[in-house]
């Protein structure tokens, strides 16, 4: 993780940071002091700060998620909580896919990928294949509970997540959509 910006107001109220192993400064600069400008002069939190100055399309988020450390002022608990982009076709909820249990049983390298993507009550559906063994997920996949929408309306795809992050794709069924040899054989 790599720490860019902490804030004083009263102590240490915020800890602002990129999960990348490593990021270039110089493509951050304006956007962090942006950011600090919305904290400082306009009395935003952080997390409201790096949500309107570092999402976006142009934003850190295409490449890292952004944690964001807070201290809440009235009752002194600290959230801990990390900013991700995710478009349900690549990384749906800024998370990616689950591995196929297949193909990671044989010593494969899981391939898994959204392969359908629809609404369902208001709510992302992705449907889940690995593009190496072709097993699919039984049903769609629905967003975890602990995925916060951003909020915003102006940024599709930006959620929050608690960090670190719970294990999210724990209870799937995963169905063989391709015959094995034994049944290929057989029929």
């Amino acid at each position: 993780m790599s720490i860019c910006l902490i804030g004083c107001r009263s102590g240490l109220d915020f800890l602002i940071g990129f999960t990348a192993p490593g990021i270039i400064a110089s493509h951050l600069q304006l956007q962090l002091a942006a950011c600090a400008r919305q904290i400082f002069v306009f009395h935003k939190t952080a997390r409201e700060s790096v949500l309107c100055t570092l999402g976006g399309p142009n934003g850190a988020l295409i490449h890292t998620g952004i944690l964001v450390m807070e201290r809440m002022e009235h009752n002194e608990t600290i959230f801990c909580q990390e900013l991700v982009y995710g478009p349900p076709t690549t990384m749906p909820w800024g998370m990616r896919p689950p591995p196929c249990p297949r193909c990671l049983e044989k010593g494969q390298e899981s391939q898994s990928k959204p392969y359908h993507v629809k609404r369902s009550h208001n709510h992302l559906v992705v449907h889940i294949q690995c593009s190496v063994c072709c097993c699919r997920v039984k049903a769609g996949v629905r967003r975890p509970s602990f995925v916060q929408d951003s909020g915003s309306g102006m940024l599709n795809h930006h959620y929050w997540l608690p960090f670190p992050r719970p294990v999210a794709y724990a209870d799937l069924e995963w169905v063989s959509m391709k015959p094995s040899m034994h049944e290929e054989m057989q029929g």
